[in-house]
């Protein structure tokens, strides 16, 4: 439905051979939580369509800007932690002095607005050698 209370229908494919399948790409940039699918045969005399509802979400990503490699921090001197994300609300940061093998807490969780050109951050103390994941 969209926001009047209409139901929304998009063909994704006028027809198609039936093997059983269809590769459906891309999928629209059209999150919902209330979707399904129905399959026609192209006279219109037979159909089938999802039992139950299905989501498409915005694409969710994190990118970290900084340390990201090649920084030499100070014992006990404070850093600035820098990302942009995408529809993620709350993150947690963690760093490793072991590449990665073994992970400490920074941060349970620190708001992150999802909008991917806002640059978040916070300050870490204590740190060696550091990976953020």
């Amino acid at each position: 439905m969209d926001g009047t209370g209409s139901i929304v229908c998009l063909v994704l494919i006028a027809s198609t051979p039936s093997t059983g399948f269809y590769n459906w790409n891309p999928i629209p940039k059209t999150p919902s939580t209330n979707c399904k699918i129905r399959i026609t045969d192209v006279g219109n005399l037979y159909s089938d369509m999802s039992d139950v509802v299905f989501s498409i979400l915005p694409e969710t990503n994190i990118n970290v800007l900084s340390p990201n490699g090649g920084e030499s921090l100070t014992l006990e001197a404070s850093q600035k932690v820098t990302w942009t994300s995408a529809n993620i609300r709350k993150v947690k940061i963690d760093y490793s002095i072991n590449n990665g093998a073994d992970w400490v807490v920074i941060t349970d969780s620190i708001e992150s607005t999802g909008r991917q050109t806002e640059y978040r951050s916070i300050y870490l103390m204590r740190i060696l050698r550091l990976v953020i994941r």
